[in-house]
């Protein structure tokens, strides 16, 4: 009989050798995930499939910020769908 003492095919209680499969298995797929998701914040990426709003160069990250901030603050209408922004002038 090839089944294991709780039935099976005998990865039950006491086979070390399915366990660490299993772990190794599981890590495996961990770092695949894992490879995937950093592949997914490449901003090129991101970009091509439409993630990204807008890619800002260092010098324009303050000004920016301050005029998102300030739209945000400013803004009582709900938010339904994209929100557009007036252009940046």
């Amino acid at each position: 009989m090839a089944d294991g003492p709780h039935g099976g095919d005998g990865r039950g209680v006491g086979d070390s050798g399915g366990v660490r499969r299993r772990c190794r298995e599981t890590r495996q797929r961990g770092r695949r995930g894992r490879a995937d998701y950093e592949h997914q914040l490449d901003a090129k990426f991101a970009g091509a499939r439409g993630f990204v709003d807008a890619i800002l160069t260092p010098d324009e990250t303050r000004d920016t910020l301050a005029f998102l901030l300030e739209v945000s603050a400013e803004f009582t209408g709900p938010h339904l769908g994209a929100f557009a922004l007036p252009g940046l002038s």
